[in-house]
């Protein structure tokens, strides 16, 4: 939900709103990487699945040193963290973990 929140701008309370109604986020308990990914193609983002596992090694630090321009979900076990022009939100001491799957979004039509 903070990802959603950092890469759209949108208030928390709206963020919070979207993620519950399109992705079925659970306060306390988090988002599937599906249902956050639903939340922004349906509110008129595109996301662009990396290359990640052609980078054996790569951590999140590593993934945010190289991707210092644009938007990007970056997920590790079980969290996600919104890379947003080289500002990294919500990391929870992910810096070192390594990268499971990460998503340049693009805004279209977006909110």
């Amino acid at each position: 939900m903070v990802a959603c929140q950092a890469i759209t701008k949108l208030p928390r309370a709206e963020a919070e709103r979207l993620c519950i109604d399109i992705g079925r986020y659970a306060p306390g308990e988090g988002i599937a990487r599906g249902g956050l990914n639903k939340v922004f193609m349906n509110i008129g983002y595109k996301l662009t699945m990396l290359r990640t596992w052609e980078e054996p090694g790569l951590t999140v630090a590593s993934f945010a040193l190289a991707h210092e321009y644009g938007l990007f979900l970056v997920y590790t076990e079980r969290h996600v963290s919104a890379l947003v022009d080289g500002d990294l939100h919500n990391a929870k001491g992910d810096w070192h973990a390594p990268v499971e799957e990460a998503y340049r979004v693009e805004r279209r039509n977006a909110l």
